[in-house]
C-alpha cells in the first residue's frame, strides 16, 4: 500500500517481503486531447537515472516534469486534431481489435468511403 507524503504526487512504498522500501512519483498531467485518456507519469528515478534519496528530491522531479509538459505541451496536442489522424491512430486499431475479422472486413470499405 502506498503511503502519501506531505508533497503532492510523491509517495513512499514501505518495505515488504524482505525488499527495501522506495520513494516514487505519480504525476497527473491532464487528458490526452486525441484519446481522452488520462496522462500520468510514474517514476522511481530522476532524469539522470538515480533513485530518489529524499522526498524533496522526488518533489523537485515531479515539479520538473509538470513544468516540462506545461512548456512543451502534450505530445499529442497540436491544437487541431485531424479526423484522419484520429481514425488511423485511435479508432481503427481499437475497433479492429474489438470486432471479429468478418465484421471488420465488411465495415472497413464503408469507413474508408466516409473518410474520403
Amino acid at each position: 500500500m502506498m503511503a502519501k507524503t506531505k508533497y503532492q504526487s510523491v509517495y513512499r512504498q514501505p518495505p515488504r517481503n524482505g525488499e527495501q522500501g522506495y520513494i516514487y512519483i505519480s504525476v497527473y498531467l491532464g487528458l490526452d486531447p486525441l484519446t481522452g485518456k488520462k496522462i500520468i507519469k510514474k517514476a522511481r528515478r530522476d532524469k539522470n537515472g538515480n533513485r530518489f534519496k529524499t522526498l524533496c528530491d522526488a518533489h523537485l522531479e515531479a515539479e520538473r516534469i509538470r513544468d516540462e509538459y506545461s512548456k512543451n505541451g502534450f505530445p499529442t496536442q497540436s491544437g487541431n486534431v485531424k479526423l484522419l489522424d484520429f481514425y488511423n491512430k485511435v479508432f481503427k486499431p481499437t475497433y479492429r481489435g474489438n470486432v471479429e475479422e468478418s465484421t471488420w472486413l465488411s465495415r472497413e470499405p464503408v469507413l474508408e468511403m466516409i473518410l474520403n
